[in-house]
């Protein structure tokens, strides 16, 4: 009986320490396990998060900028093609003396003056006569229009200071291009722009030719 105690106290002594280390070893997993169950929680919510997919920042901007009125259109009106600008020009004159009338340019020219001044008296205007100045210079520019029809000649002169004239208080240019001669006045009471030149307070004024082109230039010294 003696042995047997001593040997079931060994044993008994195993066994409680053995179920003392089971019970501190129980006692302890629940803690580590909880905190891998929520390591592995965690692991996983973050899985979750970075696999989100977010709206792109334009996107983001689209949706959150306030919604834009769509522009209403205003109707423009179609612009109207006017006749070609007829210059005139206005300086301070220099005394000169006044330029000495001179003969007109044949039948046409003859023809061309009686409508000028016909036109001007049914405008409560005084005549125009023509003078070596102008029918000099208007000349000059119906020989420029028949290679370059325009007012180039005339403006350019303008910007340079080589008009042909000593002075001047004003002083403007029509010209025209038409087989007939009859035509060239009418045409240019048809024209806002050359109508008005033909009524100018410039008392001198030069129709001259070359071929089917007419350079009128008008001068008021």
């Amino acid at each position: 009986m003696r042995k047997v105690l001593l040997f079931t106290l060994p044993v008994c002594s195993v066994f409680i320490l053995f179920l003392s280390f089971f019970l501190l070893e129980s006692l302890a997993s629940p803690s580590v396990l909880g905190a891998k169950t929520t390591s592995k929680k965690v692991v996983k919510k973050t899985i979750k998060i970075s696999n989100y997919k977010a709206a792109s920042p334009i996107t983001s901007q689209l949706k959150s900028a306030p919604p834009t009125s769509t522009p209403t259109a205003i109707p423009t009106s179609t612009p109207t093609k006017a006749p070609t600008p007829t210059p005139t020009a206005t300086s301070t004159p220099i005394s000169t003396p006044e330029p000495t009338r001179a003969s007109s340019q044949g039948v046409e020219g003859n023809f061309i003056m009686d409508a000028i001044n016909a036109y001007r008296a049914s405008n409560g205007l005084s005549k125009v006569s023509e003078d070596p100045l102008t029918c000099a210079f208007a000349k000059t520019r119906a020989d420029e229009i028949s290679s370059n029809f325009n007012h180039d000649g005339f403006t350019n002169r303008i910007h340079s200071h080589t008009l042909p004239y000593p002075s001047y208080h004003e002083i403007t240019e029509n010209i025209v291009m038409t087989p007939d001669y009859k035509q060239v006045v009418a045409i240019w009471i048809n024209s806002p722009g050359h109508a008005e030149n033909m009524r100018k307070d410039t008392p001198f004024v030069c129709v001259a030719k070359h071929g089917n082109y007419y350079a009128y230039e008008g001068l008021r010294i």
